[in-house]
């Protein structure tokens, strides 16, 4: 798995994270969205259906105790709850055996935990994937390159 990663301020978070799960380009991912620029939960599920990736029917509500799949699809809200971003979240083992839980971001980079922020941050709801996860890259360096 490979991030894209959306070009400078353009709202293409949600065809970013589909390019990436499907590993196809930003421009395939457009052309299954149908549209650019942001994006609601039905464009994400349709995209995804449409590039062959099985995933849910519907965002589930990220609640205490309420642990995310080793693949989805992350919506965050900014502070002021207008504002969203999607990012992929991957939970997988490092070549040493070691859990990993990545959030690759397409406007951002590859995180280990997401970074704390001046602006509240909140993760609040997932589209689940139900595909495996292969080996992540960024910039053609896997993540697990970093631990060590």
């Amino acid at each position: 798995m490979k991030l894209v990663m959306q070009p400078t301020d353009f709202s293409l978070c949600g065809q970013a994270c589909v390019a990436t799960i499907a590993g196809v380009s930003l421009e395939e991912s457009i052309k299954a969205f149908g549209t650019r620029g942001g994006t609601h939960s039905r464009h994400v599920i349709k995209a995804c259906k449409q590039l062959g990736i099985s995933c849910g029917d519907k965002l589930i509500r990220l609640r205490k105790g309420t642990k995310k799949p080793d693949l989805c699809m992350v919506m965050f809200h900014f502070g002021d709850r207008i504002n969203t971003h999607w990012v992929v979240f991957v939970r997988t083992k490092n070549i040493y055996g070691e859990n990993i839980e990545a959030y690759l971001d397409p406007s951002h980079g590859l995180h280990f935990g997401y970074p704390k922020s001046e602006i509240d941050i909140r993760e609040t709801s997932f589209l689940p994937i139900f595909e495996k996860a292969t080996n992540i890259t960024y910039n053609y360096i896997a993540p697990w390159e970093c631990l060590r």
